[in-house]
């Protein structure tokens, strides 16, 4: 038995006779990359300031190599002949990911927000304008040219698509000819807080606070005179988990030509709010969920089991356009039919039992899919 297992390593090892030296070059690429992660590391924390999102992507994305790296070691140390040519392909592409993200950690245009970069428009690429999206997005375009609504809330299930087709409304008022006003976007978030919130506002607002200034309410007073003084403007609060004081933020009353705009997954807290309209943000049809799915997928010519396994994949997601877009991009170019049947029953299990609980669902898809894609470099073959 151990002459047989002997043979078949020395074969395995003719067979792919670079694997260990191009795993070596790639481990050499990852100390380097951990390097170039503790330096952008340490600048992020001398410095203080709100840090680009696509340093956090990056920082996410470098974090993912290594603990992918880790995983890829175990697998060539168990392999055999019949895997050695797929880990030798998962070698090549890592080192090709680890080297992008190495060159990227430079950062040419800086690592953090400067004032003018919250300006301007939010979206680079356009949203997927189905029949739900462009309905919802007339709702809520009527209630911002409508004078006499101040106030708007867009309330959803998470995943649903509020900061979408709210970012959309941003981009099309800021080209409306006829607009004159300041129009500013602020992301709440779970983790509130009035200090937080008084500073994200100041910065949209390019309000300098003055050293030291803690104190809540004289900081409310600095962003209320400044909103006086900058006449019309719509305020969009996105991400809104709770009853905001807009007074001790420092937000004015609402008045003519002055708009609050909030995005919540809950439909209490726009009316607490105070919201004149209160929209609702509903989810795609199968059919439109279905044409989401194969546009982010590739549009590919599936095998008629994969097909249909697809379909009941693209059924759990509920009509949440988030869902269906990671299901799509964690399973590209997967080919394999039992890949396929596992993933459906990965995405089955995690689902189960719980799916019926409203904002549990996106946060069991995405976290569902996460262990889809994971799973691709976990098996040892």
């Amino acid at each position: 038995m151990a002459e047989l297992l002997e043979i078949v390593t020395n074969a395995a090892t003719l067979l792919c006779p670079d694997l260990e030296e191009n795993t070596q070059t790639l481990q050499r690429k990852i100390e380097l990359l951990k390097s170039r992660k503790v330096d952008v590391q340490a600048d992020l924390q001398n410095a203080g300031k709100k840090r680009k999102r696509e340093v956090e992507d990056w920082l996410i994305n470098v974090e993912n190599n290594i603990t992918k790296f880790e995983t890829l070691e175990q697998e060539i140390q168990c392999s055999r002949f019949y895997s050695r040519q797929k880990l030798a392909e998962q070698v090549e592409r890592m080192t090709k990911e680890v080297m992008e993200l190495v060159e990227q950690s430079d950062f040419p245009r800086g690592l953090f927000l400067e004032v003018d970069e919250s300006i301007g428009q939010l979206m680079l690429i356009p949203p997927h304008k189905g029949q739900a999206f462009l309905q919802n997005f007339d709702d809520i375009w009527a209630s911002l040219i409508d004078d006499n609504i101040l106030s708007i809330g867009i309330y959803g299930m998470g995943g649903v698509g509020k900061t979408t087709v709210a970012m959309y409304a941003h981009d099309n008022l800021l080209n409306k000819p006829k607009f004159s006003g300041h129009i500013y976007w602020i992301t709440v978030s779970h983790e509130f807080s009035i200090h937080k919130l008084q500073s994200d506002i100041a910065q949209a607002l390019k309000l300098d606070f003055s050293c030291g200034n803690d104190d809540e309410k004289k900081r409310a007073a600095q962003l209320f005179q400044t909103f006086q003084k900058r006449g019309s403007f719509v305020l969009i609060l996105d991400d809104v988990w709770k009853q905001i004081d807009a007074e001790k933020i420092g937000i004015p009353p609402r008045r003519n030509g002055c708009k609050l705009v909030i995005t919540s997954r809950s439909k209490e807290v726009c009316h607490r709010m105070g919201c004149q309209r209160v929209i609702k943000v509903n989810t795609i049809s199968e059919q439109e969920a279905w044409e989401l799915f194969l546009k982010k997928l590739g549009r590919v010519e599936l095998h008629p089991e994969v097909e249909e396994i697809c379909k009941k994949m693209v059924k759990r997601c509920g009509g949440l356009p988030l869902a269906l877009v990671t299901l799509a991009g964690s399973m590209r170019g997967v080919t394999d039919i039992h890949e396929w049947r596992d993933a459906s029953e990965e995405l089955k299990q995690s689902c189960m039992g719980r799916a019926d609980m409203e904002n549990e669902v996106l946060p069991i898809l995405l976290y569902s899919y996460d262990r889809l894609r994971d799973s691709k470099l976990q098996r040892c073959f």
